[in-house]
């Protein structure tokens, strides 16, 4: 295809070969990345930990990504996080909060909402990330952590990793993760619940 593009350069259709090119080496990346990233969180290693103000992570996490959420046109409720603080890495929770947020936005139906909070829950702290999107089948949300699997037509960069990773970090810490539609049947919730 290069050689073709290379060949057509003054081609009408030679812009679309390189799009179609730079999309194909950017999911390699992407890839690329995030198998280094699970690689490097095995969960029978502990993880160096120290104090992490988990609320100031969320929302510099949040803040970070928000460019993802503006190009799909989605309202991004962050509830006032609480001030919490947990013992943790504060790189391997950065990885975790990031993957979970760029899922979020990313298969959110654009001009949704997306809502993030952060509470403690009796003697727990919960961070909540739902998104509006297609509903999902039970089998669907039963294999989401499965390495490299994909929903059936998602589109855009995921290697179907990102969920794995999550759930090795959230072990790492000690913490729970599930997955699930919203109270209501619809959309899609990630709740990760860490012991305070």
């Amino acid at each position: 295809e290069v050689q073709l593009c290379q060949r057509r350069l003054r081609g009408t259709d030679s812009a679309g070969m390189l799009e179609r090119i730079a999309a194909r080496v950017d999911r390699a990346s992407h890839t690329v990345e995030q198998l280094l990233t699970l690689a490097r969180v095995d969960p029978d290693t502990p993880v160096p930990t120290a104090p992490v103000a988990l609320g100031r992570l969320l929302s510099d996490t949040v803040a970070e990504n928000a460019h993802l959420a503006l190009e799909r046109d989605l309202d991004v409720q962050l509830e006032d996080p609480q001030a919490v603080e947990i013992q943790g890495s504060s790189e391997s929770l950065a990885i975790l909060l990031r993957n979970l947020l760029i899922n979020a936005f990313r298969y959110a139906t654009p001009g949704s909402t997306v809502t993030v909070s952060l509470q403690r829950r009796g003697d727990a702290v919960a961070i909540e990330i739902c998104n509006e999107c297609a509903p999902l089948s039970e089998a669907e949300f039963d294999r989401l952590e499965e390495r490299f699997y994909r929903v059936p037509g998602s589109e855009g960069l995921g290697a179907g990793l990102g969920l794995s990773i999550v759930r090795r970090i959230a072990d790492q810490h000690g913490a729970r993760f599930a997955a699930a539609p919203r109270e209501d049947g619809s959309g899609f919730c990630a709740l990760l619940t860490f012991p305070d």
